[in-house]
């Protein structure tokens, strides 16, 4: 997929994303998830919750 765009009419989106986020960024992830994803799920401390986009 390096060097060519992504048609999520052609393509499949992913079935499993998993990040591990080591630093800030000003991206609006929500914003990439939703496009191309149906849920998240986080881990922040103790708690697991699910997110439906």
């Amino acid at each position: 997929m390096a060097g060519r765009a992504i048609d999520l009419a052609v393509d499949p989106p992913p079935d499993l994303v998993v990040e591990v986020d080591s630093n800030h960024t000003d991206i609006d992830k929500n914003a990439l998830y939703a496009a191309t994803l149906n849920a998240v799920w986080d881990n922040a401390e103790d708690d697991v919750y699910a997110e439906l986009l």
